[in-house]
């Protein structure tokens, strides 16, 4: 099994699971935070797969770090409320 932070499988897991919990709860800010943490495990998930398709060394600082953001992590730009 490959290392789960370089396996797209593994951040498309954790994206379900945060849908599957977004979905059982009732307060809508919950359920919002959730569905954010789960489209950035989507997001992860592409990254590693595009890192592999260019055939790039993988590095967290890539991984983790958002160009659009203006290269911070996701969660530090904010949760949408």
């Amino acid at each position: 099994m490959a290392e789960p932070s370089i396996d797209p499988q593994h951040w498309r897991n954790c994206a379900s699971m945060a849908r599957t919990k977004a979905e059982r709860v009732q307060d809508i800010r919950f359920k919002r935070i959730m569905l954010a943490i789960a489209d950035l495990y989507d997001g992860l998930a592409e990254r590693v797969e595009q890192a592999f398709a260019e055939s790039a060394p993988i590095k967290p600082d890539r991984l983790f770090r958002d160009p659009d953001l203006g290269g911070r992590f996701p969660l530090q730009a904010g949760v949408p409320t």
